[in-house]
């Protein structure tokens, strides 16, 4: 016969013996482990450890009933705390900075099974914690507008919806500040792709020569009309110069 599913050893560093004892149920069920041989198949699977554990309680553990082998666990591992402790933790909980609804939800489902909240009072306490608790101010706002009635699931139900819909108006802004920005680029590299303006011959700025405010200006060098000094082709008019008139020799006159 096959084994169905593996069970690992016993970690009480990250495991919970309560839940590891539930799972080994579950798995003498699915493997269809006779009563006979349940203790020794707990023996086996639980690990050094805790049969460590076992050994220093009893000196032969496989004469204890399974229910004694894990019950002793359980005392151990999970010491019987103050109900008001319990409950102060469960009162102080809120939502992490970057925890999600989901997350937060589980975790006060975890905190108020050792609360021993009685059953008919569970969904009102748990509903009431999970709102003073939200992390956004518009979620909690929005359930507190809600008739007295609302259940705790309905309230998980409204606060992910409200968590969602923040989370896809983000999601759409930064696709929208994405798409600017590849536009900008784009108008950027075109920009870029252009040839470089003439200088305008009019007046040698960058721009187009039709609209120069020097089109009418008189060169003072050339003197035609149409562009200033600094960027005339023409060559310097020399000024005219009178020749100084010739003095008779006096001598001539004899």
């Amino acid at each position: 016969m096959s084994i169905c599913g593996q069970l690992e050893p016993f970690d009480p560093a990250c495991h919970n013996f309560k839940r590891y004892a539930q799972r080994f149920e579950f798995y003498v069920q699915a493997n269809g482990i006779e009563e006979e041989r349940k203790k020794s198949v707990f023996l086996t699977l639980i690990g050094y450890e805790t049969y460590e554990l076992l050994a220093n309680i009893y000196e032969q553990p496989e004469t204890q009933s399974l229910d004694e082998l894990i019950g002793k666990p359980t005392s151990h591992f999970h010491p019987k705390s103050s109900i008001i402790a319990e409950r102060y933790q469960f009162g102080c909980r809120r939502q992490g900075d970057l925890e999600t609804i989901a997350d937060y939800v589980a975790e006060l489902r975890k905190l108020a099974t050792r609360c021993n909240f009685k059953k008919d009072a569970l969904d009102e306490t748990l509903r009431d914690r999970f709102v003073c608790g939200l992390r956004q101010e518009f979620i909690r706002s929005r359930l507190l507008t809600e008739k007295d009635d609302l259940s705790f699931s309905r309230a998980v139900e409204l606060a992910t919806g409200l968590e969602g819909a923040k989370k896809h108006a983000h999601m759409m802004k930064g696709d929208l500040a994405s798409t600017k920005k590849e536009q900008q680029d784009g108008i950027n590299r075109t920009a870029d792709k252009r040839p470089p303006m003439k200088p305008c011959y009019r007046c040698g700025n960058a721009h187009s020569p039709s609209t120069c405010r020097f089109s009418t200006a008189k060169c003072h060098n050339c003197g035609k009309l149409g562009h200033i000094g600094k960027v005339c082709r023409s060559k310097p008019q020399k000024p005219a110069t009178s020749k100084p008139p010739q003095r008779k020799d006096r001598s001539s006159r004899h």
